[in-house]
């Protein structure tokens, strides 16, 4: 049916070499890639939504039950199963399937999605979590898939409460948002420009190099020589260790700015990062 589907898309709205995108949902549980990528290639899918990576970043951020550099073992295993496919991935922290990814931050009662709703809640830790994993969702290599709600942390539990209304011209408008719901609202708006608008984000052969990654903390570059950009992302608090960003192929005189707050970051080998969540450093 994958096959018919491809060959059928690209007979009917490619003969005028307009490039159509199909990508596909296979619901799977935790490291369920060859389950995925069975219906990815020249002659199926384009892609597929990453369950595995969603799973993961729910243990790892949602939950904190595995270390961080965890994830980039994840993602390593992921690559490989599809690596060969010329895919692009679906990159993102929930959708209509799971709860949703805040209400897990947040240590809800999930139990029972008709008679015990998640009340809406504004935990600012529960938000910071979820805006770790949606920046890691706009960052990394893939398409960034944003469930409606999830800019502005929106709760719920599984189906059908995660689909509950959502009222952009009432009480979820931007305007009326609690003070750390329309923060979250107001760092996903400016991680989105930025994907828009850096080149590092918008390679025709996306690429990835991971650097220095520990418990609490990742890092990774994107971007070709003179374009790089390097991502930090740090869950819980302050951390006393530095985390040791191998970066001998740039001046160690040059700039870095935060793209996030347009702050000045020293980055050196063997030199802390600070304790910010998410950053997203440029040169």
């Amino acid at each position: 049916i994958t096959q018919f589907l491809s060959a059928e898309a690209r007979r009917r709205f490619e003969g005028l070499r307009t490039r159509h995108l199909l990508i596909g949902e296979t619901f799977t549980g935790p490291k369920e890639w060859s389950s995925i990528g069975w219906y990815i290639g020249p002659d199926g899918l384009d892609g597929q939504f990453d369950f595995p990576w969603m799973w993961a970043m729910r243990e790892t951020i949602a939950w904190h039950t595995t270390p961080m550099w965890s994830l980039v073992e994840i993602w390593r295993a992921g690559e490989t199963v599809w690596s060969n496919a010329a895919s692009l991935m679906g990159r993102f922290v929930g959708n209509h399937d799971v709860t949703r990814f805040v209400s897990e931050a947040a240590g809800s009662n999930l139990s029972d999605p008709w008679l015990l709703p998640p009340p809406q809640m504004d935990d600012p830790q529960a938000l910071d979590r979820l805006w770790i994993a949606t920046a890691l969702t706009f960052t990394l290599p893939g398409i960034p898939i944003l469930y409606y709600g999830d800019e502005s942390g929106l709760v719920g539990a599984n189906d059908p409460d995660n689909r509950r209304p959502y009222w952009p011209l009432g009480s979820d408008a931007p305007l009326n948002l609690s003070e750390p719901r329309a923060a979250h609202f107001e760092r996903v708006a400016q991680l989105g420009r930025l994907r828009v608008c850096l080149n590092a984000f918008n390679e025709i052969v996306p690429q990835v190099i991971f650097l220095a990654n520990d418990d609490e903390r990742i890092s990774f570059m994107r971007g070709k020589s003179g374009q790089e950009i390097i991502v930090i992302v740090q869950r819980g608090e302050a951390i006393a260790t530095d985390l040791a960003i191998p970066l001998s192929q740039f001046n160690p005189n040059e700039s870095w700015i935060d793209a996030l707050n347009d702050e000045r970051v020293e980055i050196e080998q063997e030199r802390e990062v600070g304790d910010d969540s998410v950053r997203v450093v440029l040169h």
